[in-house]
């Protein structure tokens, strides 16, 4: 019987703090992960993940985004159990000296520690959009229909969003250690890790299906070449921004294949297998779970349905 297998995508490792952060792992936490997979699988780097085997279940692993604890923190620990991966970056990983919008409103709609705010008005993505911020409650939903709406919003409408609404909060953004960038120095320090490769994941994370078509190839585009130019070497893989089936299509698919990657994942859940579109590889999100946890969602996902 062919051996099932899986990619499963990170974001961050570190402490997520007494808040929660879904993108976030504990260190500890994915130490555990790891040596569930060492007992359970065999974890092979994303580019032969579509390669027929038989035996053991088959794992890849990918880093999104470009965050600085991939750097210091995950790298070597994949490095001390000889594991590859794949960290998928952003161009505005590399030099921005802002924070990537989700994690800036992360900072904004915490619990509230003033007095009365009322709500924050928005254009966002073509449509008004209003959200009460009065409460704990409140700001969690207001996070959930601003990060919504960004989904379908270009770069330039999210970051004016983000700006009115520190405005309206009387709130200063500055870039925080736990959201900190890999920053130009600490991407080509994690393309040296035995075993890493470094993939493209554009320049400032847009849903390539809402930007306009050239837009969307400079994006890709440019940063492959940066990255490249960095690094380099060349870069052949590449991940969706965000990755969900909204923020693709067939043109972009299109878009990466021309810009000269070899394949490109996608965050649809889903097994791969030799048959799988090298450019809708599917991929699994991890959450910071314990170990039993996350043993039982890898069986879970094993049984799956294959994309």
């Amino acid at each position: 019987m062919r051996a099932p297998a899986l990619v499963l995508v990170y974001h961050q490792v570190r402490d997520a703090g007494p808040e929660g952060a879904e993108l976030a792992v504990h260190p500890d936490r994915f130490a555990t992960h790891l040596d569930v997979l060492a007992r359970r699988a065999e974890v092979v780097p994303l580019a032969r993940i579509r390669d027929a085997a038989r035996g053991r279940p088959r794992v890849a692993l990918t880093f999104d985004d470009g965050y600085l604890d991939n750097v210091e923190t995950a790298a070597p620990m994949l490095a001390d159990r000889d594991l590859p991966a794949t960290c998928f970056v952003t161009g505005w990983s590399l030099d921005a000296d802002r924070e990537f919008w989700w994690d800036e409103l992360e900072h904004l709609l915490g619990p509230p520690t003033g007095g009365a705010v009322p709500p924050f008005e928005t254009v966002l993505a073509g449509r008004r959009l209003r959200v009460d911020l009065g409460d704990a409650a409140a700001r969690r939903r207001a996070a959930t229909a601003i990060t919504l709406r960004c989904y379908r919003a270009r770069p330039d409408e999210i970051r004016a969003t983000i700006d009115a609404l520190a405005t309206h909060l009387g709130v200063d953004l500055v870039m925080c250690d736990r959201h900190r960038h890999a920053g130009e120095a600490g991407i080509a320090r994690l393309a040296e890790v035995p075993g890493i490769t470094v993939g493209g994941h554009t320049v400032r994370h847009p849903a390539l299906t809402a930007i306009p078509a050239a837009a969307r190839d400079a994006e890709i585009v440019e940063g492959k070449r940066r990255l490249e130019a960095l690094i380099g070497r060349e870069v052949t893989q590449f991940a969706f921004p965000f990755g969900h089936a909204a923020s693709f299509d067939d043109a972009c698919e299109r878009a990466v294949a021309a810009a000269g990657f070899e394949l490109a994942c996608r965050n649809v859940r889903g097994r791969v297998t030799p048959r799988t579109d090298p450019f809708r590889i599917p991929r699994c999100s991890v959450g910071d779970w314990s170990g039993p946890e996350f043993e039982a969602r890898l069986d879970r996902w094993m049984r799956e349905r294959c994309r």
